[in-house]
């Protein structure tokens, strides 16, 4: 090898060696986060989902890095199923957030399969360089409407697969 390949090849190294340590070192601090469901109001005192497409849930979760409330985090929230009127929220300085989250409408198997939903949520503020983000999944389980809700809100539609 010629003197300016080999200098090329050792500027190189440093490089790519301060570039792993910073992947490395966000992929640790995401690592020290640490989501808490604080309260959850359901629509009912069953503690599940209705799938009636109306009903909403009220949840409160907490963010924290070492034990200590994490404030001014912004926090991306995804579901599985349903809708949220919001997928970004702030967190409070005592590291609480809120959202709603709204229910699918359980039609039948075929058109809506009945599955409990997951919500993610992923700290888009804890990375320094790279994006690997604090992550968090939350199942909760989902339960069919009564049936007489279920038909009034569909009556007068061709329901396919039926």
């Amino acid at each position: 090898m010629n003197k300016k390949k080999i200098i090329t090849i050792l500027s190189i190294i440093p490089l790519l060696l301060v570039i792993i340590g910073l992947y490395v070192n966000d992929v640790n601090e995401a690592t020290k986060y640490e989501y808490e469901v604080v309260a959850i109001k359901y629509p009912t005192s069953e503690k599940v989902i209705i799938a009636d497409g109306l009903s909403s849930l009220r949840i409160r979760m907490k963010l924290t890095k070492n034990n200590e409330p994490v404030g001014g985090h912004t926090i991306n929230i995804f579901a599985s199923n349903g809708s949220l009127p919001s997928s970004r929220v702030v967190t409070a300085e005592n590291g609480w957030f809120d959202f709603y989250y709204y229910p699918y409408l359980y039609v039948n198997e075929k058109v809506s399969p009945l599955e409990d939903v997951t919500i993610y949520f992923q700290d888009e503020s804890n990375s320094k360089v790279f994006l690997i983000p604090a992550k968090y999944e939350l199942v909760i389980p989902v339960k069919k409407p009564e049936e007489s809700n279920n038909k009034y809100d569909w009556e007068g539609y061709e329901i396919i697969g039926e």
